[in-house]
């Protein structure tokens, strides 16, 4: 077995998939171009076997899995080779051929024009097939590392970036534009939790270019709430107070615009974060009224779906919007504003919450209840707990909170035992 295609049947296992099934291995053949027969012939299996796959009567028998994985990378260098082949396997492999799929429908663009003198024009389906891909690579960040995915995720920007040269009717073009911004605002949200603050803000900047020409006002909502958390991890741990004014201003207009235009899923997420941010001002005025303001927006997300209809295909994907009931965030208001309910509403959050990644900054809002209520070897515990989620998933962002956290500890405990111990493994990264 290639080093690949272990790689590809590693991941199948940790699916905890029986490795390929029949509607697997057909959507294979069909993407390859190959009829059963000639199928058959490259995985040297007998005819009847492809047949008998193709009509779902069987799945392919253990001997096959290999040369099945070798021949998906084989489909993926010639049908995807703007995406990383080392990325790619570490995806599921529901998401590669969902990915492969969509790929055949999108026309050539940008250089490989000039190699292949072709002439390029959008279509419907290859616009439909660019918001395919962006929701199955969104469908990869929650088991995912940020700076795994951010090559993929960046090939399939420059990919949709590509087709603006194209022709195409002023609907469609306004369709990619929202395409182009939406697959940037992911690069911006993936930069940031891989620590490139400076690629991150580049992208975001271009992902409010792209919705302002398509006029995508929702999406542009997402941008300014985007530039705010950006503008938050672009500070020391610790210093969340430093341009708060600021950050609530362009919470507030993401909050205005995505009230007037967005989808449920967005208005929760804005008015949340706005929530936040104002329990951290003066008076922790207006903080209740936008944690409410998300309640009610979460109820009506929750009948929409995680994707709102005529929006564009990663919205509240990627970013586990709702995750917890909305006690994660309610938990860090509360907590702000040193409400004795915090502790037990953190603890729901992190009972409901399944997405690893939000889980460690529940720990670490936990580890700061925890510090409030002077209690440092359970306070480091879920720091510690929380640190092992980051490394796993090299997330800058859960590093920045439990630093955060850390400077919260009073001097007196720097002596303790369990305190050394955590400022031991924060020293490893």
């Amino acid at each position: 077995m290639t080093i690949q295609a272990a790689a590809w049947h590693q991941k199948a296992g940790e699916e905890t998939m029986d490795g390929w099934t029949a509607e697997e291995a057909d959507q294979l053949r069909e993407l390859l171009g190959l009829k059963p027969e000639a199928f058959a012939q490259r995985l040297k299996i007998h005819p009847r076997t492809a047949i008998r796959w193709r009509d779902k009567d069987t799945d392919p028998a253990p001997a096959s899995w290999e040369d099945l994985d070798n021949l998906l990378i084989e489909a993926c260098g010639k049908l995807a080779r703007w995406l990383n082949l080392d990325e790619l396997s570490k995806m599921h492999r529901r998401t590669i051929l969902t990915l492969l799929a969509a790929s055949m429908d999108i026309p050539l663009a940008g250089a490989d024009l000039l190699w292949n003198g072709l002439l390029n024009e959008v279509s419907n389906t290859s616009l439909s097939s660019l918001e395919k891909i962006t929701t199955a690579l969104a469908s990869e960040s929650r088991d995912s590392s940020p700076h795994m995915l951010l090559g993929s995720v960046m090939g399939h920007l420059d990919k949709a970036a590509a087709l603006m040269s194209g022709t195409m009717k002023s609907s469609q073009r306004r369709r990619l534009e929202s395409i182009v911004a939406d697959a940037a605002i992911f690069v911006g949200c993936l930069s940031r939790a891989s620590g490139k603050l400076a690629q991150a803000r580049a992208h975001l900047g271009f992902a409010e270019d792209m919705a302002n020409q398509a006029s995508n006002m929702a999406l542009l909502s997402q941008v300014y709430a985007q530039q705010a958390l950006l503008d938050y991890y672009s500070q020391p741990p610790g210093e969340k107070q430093r341009n708060l004014k600021d950050r609530i201003d362009r919470l507030e207009q993401a909050d205005a615009l995505a009230a007037r235009y967005a989808p449920s899923i967005v208005r929760m997420a804005t008015s949340a974060w706005l929530a936040e941010d104002k329990a951290f001002a003066k008076d922790g005025s207006g903080a209740d009224q936008a944690m409410e303001r998300s309640r009610v927006a979460f109820d009506k997300a929750k009948l929409e779906g995680p994707v709102a209809k005529g929006y564009c295909s990663s919205v509240g994907h990627y970013h586990g919007w709702g995750e917890g009931e909305l006690a994660g965030f309610q938990g860090a208001v509360e907590l702000t504003l040193k409400r004795p309910a915090a502790v037990d509403t953190i603890e729901t959050a992190l009972q409901l919450t399944t997405d690893p990644q939000l889980q460690a900054n529940t720990l670490t809002d936990l580890a700061i209840a925890l510090i409030n209520q002077d209690k440092p070897d359970e306070a480091c515990d879920r720091l510690t707990e929380a640190h092992v989620i980051g490394v796993a998933f090299g997330s800058a962002t859960i590093l920045h909170h439990i630093l955060s956290a850390r400077v919260l500890m009073p001097p007196k405990w720097n002596r303790l035992r369990c305190v050394r111990e955590l400022d031991r493994r924060l020293e490893r990264g």
